[in-house]
């Protein structure tokens, strides 16, 4: 073989296992992909707080989605809207909620809906952290939509564990367009 086609397929070689080596997550928002993309989701959650009466309350969660090898998904603020019981629950952010998925976890981007089971961590909620103080809690993430940015974005609650409380209902990616909301794609 001659040293120019040692010195190409060497250079293939090089650039292959730096690119298998570097795959992040793709964050798409405005059908723009980017590094770090924020977002709001909201919705009705009910809360059953140690086996009293269910609430169901408007939640808004304000949240930053970067890529990376793992994908990053930082809850930052968020409210408790008003209705029968609403005031009792509160949100603590002194430390943002933190989830961490490997790539892997996500959808291919020819497939873009799909489950990703995700956890967040350093949840807290009261009454639901009062005895544990921050938890972790369980959600399914799904991109939505058979195109990027082609529908809301949510995330799904299940009986969801958090302290003394279950947690269920969805919250969705908030909008005027469908293509401002968050996808994550590998």
């Amino acid at each position: 073989m001659s040293m120019m086609k040692k010195l190409a397929m060497g250079s293939l070689g090089v650039a292959a296992m730096v690119a298998a080596g570097s795959a992040s997550a793709d964050v798409y928002k405005n059908t723009v992909m980017q590094t770090t993309a924020t977002g709001t989701f909201e919705g009705p959650l009910t809360m059953v707080y140690s086996g009293l009466p269910s609430i169901t309350c408007p939640v808004t969660l304000n949240g930053v989605v970067t890529d990376g090898t793992n994908v990053s998904i930082d809850v930052v603020s968020g409210s408790i809207g008003s209705g029968f019981l609403c005031t009792i629950p509160s949100l603590d952010f002194t430390n943002a909620w933190v989830g961490s998925e490997p790539l892997s976890s996500f959808m291919d981007d020819t497939v873009v809906g799909g489950d990703v089971p995700v956890t967040i961590n350093d949840v807290s909620v009261s009454p639901c952290t009062d005895s544990t103080g921050p938890a972790s809690i369980d959600a399914v993430y799904n991109n939505n939509g058979s195109t990027i940015n082609g529908a809301a974005s949510t995330f799904t609650f299940n009986t969801a564990v958090l302290g003394d409380c279950t947690i269920d209902g969805t919250i969705e990616a908030v909008s005027s367009i469908p293509q401002d909301d968050v996808d994550v794609v590998k």
